[in-house]
């Protein structure tokens, strides 16, 4: 019987505005986002046709203005897209944008106009009304107040960045219909005094539009050197923000003046506020793109003569490449995660249809337009009795619909998949969630489907699906894991041959003295029966033939029949010593050597399930055929961290794995997997063995064609992985030497983390 968790997380919408690069433009998105609860996270990226200058740098020579703004969508995994301009619709398509995510802007602030909350997320008022009754309306020791800012003309733009700037007519209808209720200020806010509106009790619109937000992902703390006049440095700016970074913006026109100093000062006082110690964290300190180097510099130089010295920080003259795959992992730049709050409900028996509560927010509002927030669907299964279901649903940009369409779903235009799963985008507050959970293969079919495979499992892959079933799934696998268990099936494994019964006992009883932990012989005994991996039965000789054969525990009668002469006789006249107890394997474990190829591919399996503890999507042992591009594959799935991981990056991973039992990869193997990787350039390939080590010669070809040292896509599995135990690093620090110096320093849950792991059994194996 399948038990499953499945978490829904609440979070608001996530909106990318694509503008055209005009000062208008970028402040229509602001004013819409100072609208939009979770609006802050929301990016604006500018849709270019030609790379402008002040993108262009020395880590961008090879880049296109079309790669970068891919770029930036693929980072920030949007929603929904707001185009500013009926001019960027025609360039949609090229950035691979489905016209069913298209939300023009007005659309929004019309909808704001007429029922006083937008079409699209949470609104302000109805967050401002949450906080009156909340948190308003009580008389506190530090008063809490709101601001609606007025700006100077010169740097308004800039100003709103910070502040967010509400609509004229926004403004005139939240002080008619709040006005009574709140003490509203409206101050005129400079450059030179705009540090002394950013103390916590102050809401101005925003932060009232990050009420109740929680990033899940580490904080980067930045102070931003920039041109307060700059385009490019304010949507700058606003975009690291949106990744959850903590910015202090300090315009060059003011970072000689007390106003800087100012600004420093509460910055720091903050910092030394909500961290136990400034050693544990630092700050960068980064040039804006537009800020002259000059200019950069001396600013450094004063504002460490006054208060920079007093925490740890560094300088960088890079703006952090958050269009790049390859530099967010290794400038620590992924867009956060978002959570207000999350259910999880446990299932100990998944039923065909699931039906779900809605997460909502707080915020009283009952109706609704277009989709008003987002809850993110996790789902991890444990103990399936028949085969893995999905658990990671891959991205195929406008062709996931029929990965969504096989949950089951009549909804189809409030679900997504983005890069940590499944969302879903309620309408109505109280609504229901209602879906199936699809099989493992299915999507992976699919999703093989969608980039043009056509996919047949292989004989081997028929087995290892059936291997699973008996075993009562991937948590079953662990059986295989045992010290001595592989030996013991496969000592008997060539379809004929038994165990006698005192044979049989005697094996169990040193496997249960083998294990680390206390083990009753008796309950690992009956164990393997109840699974049906060994039967009990008679070994006799036949009195015609003088065969000997034998008989299963459920076949025996009176009269038995010799499956090899056919003729019956009465079992009854046999004497109690020619009755021979005796136990066989069975089912597919008892299949002649064929089995024995489908150990590695389960137990491959159960680490990335299991050790790992992520989630999976797996097809085993198949061949993919596209035009005349033909692969065969042991193993293929879909890998994501879990987000209790303590990893960070939850990204799904595509793998495809090469397993072997103890025969060596061969020169075939090798070429296979690079072909494949070919194909699939995105996938990590995995080399799966149950020996300890690889030869040299296996070292010499993994290293000749796929040149690891330059890219973090191979990872070795040995049975040291394999037969290995949770946490990774416990079996690692037993086996000692090479293994505990590799991960020195490392915590468990880094070894989790592919890239990590990738990059030590690099070390561990290939050297």
């Amino acid at each position: 019987m399948a038990v499953a968790t499945i978490s829904v997380t609440l979070r608001p919408l996530r909106l990318a505005f694509i503008i055209s690069p005009r000062s208008k433009s970028l402040f229509h998105a602001i004013q819409v986002n100072s609208l939009l609860w979770g609006g802050t996270f929301n990016p604006i990226i500018p849709a270019h046709l030609k790379m402008p200058r002040i993108w262009k740098s020395r880590v961008m020579t090879n880049k296109s203005a079309k790669e970068v703004i891919k770029g930036y969508i693929k980072a920030f995994d949007p929603d929904f897209f707001v185009i500013t301009d009926e001019k960027i619709k025609d360039r949609i398509d090229s950035y691979g944008i489905p016209n069913e995510k298209i939300v023009e802007i007005n659309e929004i602030l019309d909808s704001v106009k007429n029922v006083s909350f937008p079409s699209y997320g949470i609104g302000f008022l109805e967050i401002v009304y949450y906080l009156y009754e909340n948190e308003l309306k009580f008389i506190r020791k530090e008063p809490i107040q709101i601001l609606i800012p007025k700006f100077e003309r010169k740097y308004e733009l800039f100003l709103s960045s910070i502040f967010g700037n509400l609509p004229s007519d926004i403004s005139s209808l939240i002080e008619r219909e709040l006005g009574d209720l709140l003490d509203i200020e409206c101050p005129t806010v400079t450059l030179e005094n705009y540090w002394k509106y950013l103390a916590w009790n102050q809401l101005f619109p925003r932060r009232i539009v990050t009420t109740g937000i929680r990033l899940l992902s580490h904080t980067n703390l930045c102070i931003l050197l920039m041109d307060a006049t700059n385009l490019y440095d304010v949507i700058d700016y606003w975009n690291l923000r949106a990744c959850g970074w903590q910015v202090l913006p300090i315009a060059m026109q003011i970072c000689r003046s007390d106003s800087a100093e100012h600004l420093l000062e509460k910055f720091i006082e903050n910092i030394k506020k909500n961290f136990f110690s400034t050693s544990d964290i630092h700050v960068v300190v980064l040039k804006g793109r537009s800020v002259p180097m000059d200019i950069f510099e001396r600013s450094v130089s004063f504002l460490r003569l006054k208060k920079l010295d007093q925490i740890p920080y560094i300088i960088q003259h890079e703006y952090p490449r958050i269009w790049d795959d390859w530099a967010r992992k290794k400038e620590g730049i992924n867009c956060c995660d978002l959570e207000v709050k999350t259910e999880r409900y446990y299932f100990q028996a998944i039923s065909e249809r699931i039906l779900l509560q809605t997460v909502d927010p707080d915020f009283k509002s009952k109706l609704g337009i277009g989709p008003r927030f987002a809850n993110e669907i996790v789902v991890k299964t444990y103990r399936s009795g028949r085969e893995p279901y999905a658990e990671v649903f891959p991205f195929v940009n406008s062709g996931d619909r029929d990965i969504l369409l096989s949950l089951k779903i009549f909804d189809l235009p409030n679900w997504r998949i983005s890069r940590k799963g499944l969302v879903y985008f309620p309408s109505f507050f109280d609504s229901k969630i209602e879906f199936s959970i699809p099989i493992a293969e299915d999507v992976m079919k699919l999703w093989l489907k969608s980039k043009k495979f056509s996919v047949e499992l292989s004989s081997s892959g028929r087995i290892a699906k059936q291997m699973l079933k008996q075993l009562g799934g991937i948590a079953g696998i662990s059986l295989l894991s045992w010290p001595g268990m592989i030996e013991l099936l496969e000592n008997r494994n060539d379809g004929d041959k038994y165990f006698s019964k005192e044979e049989l006992w005697g094996r169990i009883q040193k496997l249960a003295n083998k294990s680390r932990f206390p083990v009753d012989p008796k309950g690992l005994l009956k164990r393997l029966i109840d699974l049906e991996i060994f039967q009990l039965g008679l070994r006799i000789k036949c009195p015609v033939c003088h065969q000997k054969f034998w008989i299963s525990l459920s076949d025996i009668d009176y009269k038995v029949k010799c499956p090899i002469c056919l003729n019956h006789f009465e079992i009854s006249s046999y004497t109690p010593d020619e009755l021979k107890w005796s136990y066989r394997l069975s089912g597919t474990f008892g299949l002649p050597k064929q089995a024995y190829g489908a150990f590695s591919v389960l137990l491959t399996l159960r680490f990335f399930s299991m050790i790992l503890q992520g989630y999976t999507t797996p097809i085993m042992s198949f061949y993919a055929k596209n035009g005349n591009t033909n692969i065969e594959i042991d193993l293929a799935l879909f890998f994501q961290n879990s987000e209790f991981s303590q990893v960070g990056d939850v990204e799904r991973k595509l793998l495809f794995v090469e397993c072997k039992t103890f025969n060596n990869f061969k020169k075939d193997d090798i070429v296979k997997m690079k072909k494949t990787l070919k194909e699939f350039p995105e996938a990590v390939i995995v080399f799966s063995t149950l020996k300890k080590e690889l030869s040299s010669e296996e070292k010499r070809l993994i290293k000749s064609y796929f040149k690891p040292a330059k890219n973090n896509n191979i990872l070795i599995l040995t049975a040291t992985e394999l037969f290995s135990d949770f946490p990774l690093e416990n079996s690692y620090k037993r086996e000692g030497g090479k293994y505990a110096r590799v991960i020195n320093n490392k915590f468990s849950f880094e070894l989790r983390n592919l890239d990590v792991l990738c990059d030590i059994t690099r070390q561990l194996y290939l050297v």
